[in-house]
């Protein structure tokens, strides 16, 4: 049996654009990726 997952996973990734757009660093572990946050330096160094 072949099921066509296509369609689902486009929704997923169209709300979780739409996430993005919002706020990315909710978005980022949806996408397993680090929140953007995580990336950037500490300011006082």
């Amino acid at each position: 049996m072949k099921i066509d997952f296509s369609s689902v996973n486009l929704q997923y990734l169209i709300h979780v654009r739409d996430i993005a757009r919002e706020d990315p660093d909710v978005a980022a572990p949806l996408l397993g990726m680090l929140p953007a946050c995580w990336h950037k330096p500490p300011a006082n160094i």
